[in-house]
């Protein structure tokens, strides 16, 4: 299995309850149907620190079993489309994206 994390801060101008809707009711039925994604989980930042203090609103873990599935995905015209879609939700400056090999340990 090949993970690609992924942290952003939302867009400036958006309240933290419009990023978390958008992202999670919009974003993520886009994301759904990318071919070869085998989980999709979305974190959304709830510290109690002000929201203009935290380095990332949300946190995004896309899981697909091989990297020759993760290269297939990112050509694919679903993946096109939430990369298109991005611009309304995040901050493009803030954008983090990193492959990672996940290891459980409870």
């Amino acid at each position: 299995m090949i993970k690609l994390m992924f942290a952003a801060r939302r867009r400036p101008g958006m309240s933290p309850e419009e990023f978390a809707d958008y992202w999670t009711n919009v974003h993520a039925e886009l994301a759904r149907v990318i071919p070869g994604v085998t989980r999709y989980v979305i974190n959304i930042a709830s510290s109690s620190r002000s929201a203009g203090e935290r380095p990332f609103d949300g946190f995004a873990e896309i899981s697909y079993a091989s990297r020759d599935d993760l290269r297939a995905a990112g050509g694919s015209p679903e993946a096109q489309a939430v990369l298109a879609d991005e611009a309304n939700l995040f901050d493009p400056a803030s954008v983090v994206r990193m492959l990672v090999t996940e290891h459980v340990i409870v």
